[in-house]
């Protein structure tokens, strides 16, 4: 088979064009990540971003309020993780629930009626956890004083070069 058409675009070969194509070193990362992407968009009926940010607005309230807590010198338990990972699993499932019954029922009242309750549970889930971040870092700069001395410890570790 004569290749001269793969010389005219400056590929050597057709294997030079197929791996400019492809990229062949990248399928053991790009198909797994593919499949992760579309199987989190099927199940929760959102882009892997979307979810990722959501579990980020969780991980956040967790993080804020252990914070807050150490710096109230209040005592941290494992129990806070526990019901971090608990709420996580709750709200995907319920997610999950929501968005394969409006799937079901595509192209019917009934989609709309949980496309609706979909984004009304994210909206709620999410301004309750803004409002939890909120309420942490008020307990955080309520107690200023603390929080310039973490400040300056951080400052004395991480010195920059000017």
């Amino acid at each position: 088979m004569d290749f001269s058409i793969f010389n005219e675009f400056g590929f050597i070969n057709a294997k030079a064009f197929y791996n400019s194509l492809v990229r062949p070193n990248f399928l053991n990362v790009s198909v797994p990540f593919a499949a992760i992407s579309a199987a989190i968009d099927f199940m929760f009926g959102m882009q892997p971003i979307v979810l990722l940010a959501f579990v980020a607005l969780l991980s956040l309230e967790l993080v804020s309020g252990i914070f807050a807590a150490w710096i109230e010198g209040q005592k941290i338990t494992s129990k806070r993780m526990k019901a971090f990972l608990m709420m996580l699993f709750v709200w995907l499932v319920v997610l999950f629930i929501i968005h394969i019954f409006a799937v079901q029922y595509n192209g019917n009242l009934v989609n709309g009626i949980f496309s609706y309750l979909f984004d009304a549970v994210v909206l709620f889930v999410s301004s309750i956890y803004f409002k939890s971040i909120w309420e942490n870092m008020s307990r955080i700069w309520g107690k200023k004083e603390d929080f310039k001395k973490i400040i300056e410890i951080f400052s004395k570790k991480i010195k920059t070069d000017d």
